[in-house]
């Protein structure tokens, strides 16, 4: 079977199991659709991602897409702020992986390194700063924690977006931190997705380095 076919097979087994925990969701908890369809797409997004499949990005469009309606309704104005966000780094993450798909340049994995994680921690402090003020005016329960997770999670969306290793061991804590977030505010099939993307963002951390030549977790060099 060729790596291809895999992927496939993987792809249809996630929407089908997916599928039915979004049923099971409705069933128990009245999920609506869009938050249902948006459980299926995230998942197959980031599996995809993580088999380095330019076909991720459209599909976290989509599911990012469906959460800025999904998180406005129900009256978490920051997080619908979040997936608008996400929506246009998604797009840049889809125009980038594009672009350097030709033999002559291949995009390869590597590492963020020591500078790296530096950096990602400077960014973070100071899109939290920023952020804070904007979920207090939206009068989110809890800014600070929601300041952080969103800021992390635009350092990892660049992270991953740029293809570096270390991009899946920030989202491996952010899903975690973020399952009783969701799980305060009732959306429970969205809590249990960030358990699910968590597994599979092991799954990606495996992945790329696999494909990137066993590269190293810590690193002291910057790329």
């Amino acid at each position: 079977m060729t790596e291809s076919s895999r992927v496939n097979m993987t792809v249809a087994g996630l929407a089908t199991v997916s599928t039915l925990m979004a049923a099971l969701g409705h069933l128990w908890w009245k999920t609506d659709i869009f938050e249902a369809t948006a459980f299926v797409t995230a998942v197959i997004s980031i599996y995809l991602l993580a088999v380095e499949s330019v076909w991720g990005w459209p599909f976290g469009v989509v599911s990012s897409g469906i959460y800025v309606y999904v998180f406005a309704v129900g009256g978490l104005p920051a997080d619908a702020g979040l997936n608008l966000f996400y929506v246009g780094m998604l797009l840049h993450g889809w125009f980038v992986w594009a672009r350097k798909r030709l033999p002559s340049a291949p995009f390869v994995i590597s590492r963020a390194g020591a500078r790296g994680w530096v950096l990602a921690a400077l960014a973070c402090a100071g899109l939290s700063a920023v952020h804070y003020p904007i979920v207090l005016a939206a009068h989110g329960k809890v800014p600070v924690w929601d300041s952080v997770l969103a800021s992390a999670s635009y350092v990892g969306q660049y992270m991953q977006n740029t293809k570096k290793l270390e991009n899946w061991l920030l989202w491996i804590v952010v899903d975690l931190l973020y399952c009783p977030l969701y799980l305060s505010r009732g959306l429970y099939l969205t809590a249990i997705l960030y358990v699910v993307l968590a597994g599979l963002a092991f799954f990606g951390l495996q992945k790329w380095r696999h494909n990137g030549v066993q590269l190293p977790l810590i690193d002291g060099q910057g790329s």
